[in-house]
């Protein structure tokens, strides 16, 4: 669904492709979004760990309960494997 909303990684992108694009140094607007983006994304690590922990324990007891493999947390190390 569009919902007009930009998402995090959109946010991101479009600070790295104005930043990117000009070969001076960053302008304040641009620094103090970084600092806003890099608040966000801690919110969003916070919420998901507090999902891997709460949630997903009961999910993965459920999962089990029919034969099914439980859900992991990929590591960034196992990902960066996965990504060569």
């Amino acid at each position: 669904m569009i919902t007009g909303e930009k998402k995090l990684r959109e946010n991101l992108g479009e600070l790295y492709g104005a930043v990117n694009q000009y070969s001076g140094r960053p302008t304040q607007s641009q620094i103090e979004n970084t600092i806003v983006l890099q608040k966000k994304l801690d919110e969003a690590g916070a919420q998901f760990r507090s999902i891997a922990t709460s949630e997903v324990p009961a999910l993965n007891t459920a999962l089990q309960d029919k034969q099914l493999e439980p859900l992991k947390a990929t590591s960034r190390e196992e990902w960066d494997k996965k990504q060569q």
